[in-house]
């Protein structure tokens, strides 16, 4: 049971969820990746938390990319490039690019 589960900390499952997709996604088990993205992107929108949303879809970005997926990692890294551009939040910004940049 991940921690934040048993306190119902909703953010810090958000959290959890979207740093363990990273580790997935790094060691290259894309569907895992893909499905903890997935599970953080649906608290993230609870939540209402548009950087968290911002970065998870970004993962998706990179999942789909990995998986070369071209299309849907460009529509990914698209709408969390629209979600940053929003927030004003350069940083985060500069990594979907490089995303992007990478995949696309």
């Amino acid at each position: 049971m991940l921690f934040g589960r048993k306190f119902a900390d909703r953010e810090g499952m958000a959290l959890a969820l979207n740093r363990l997709g990273t580790v997935s996604f790094r060691q290259q088990a894309y569907a895992e990746a893909r499905s903890l993205f997935l599970q953080s992107l649906d608290l993230y929108r609870e939540l209402n938390d548009k950087g968290g949303l911002a970065s998870t879809i970004n993962g998706l970005g990179f999942v789909a990319c990995g998986q070369a997926d071209y299309g849907t990692a460009a529509q990914h890294f698209q709408q969390a490039l629209h979600i940053v551009r929003e927030l004003r939040f350069t940083p985060l910004a500069l990594w979907v690019l490089l995303g992007s940049g990478e995949c696309c």
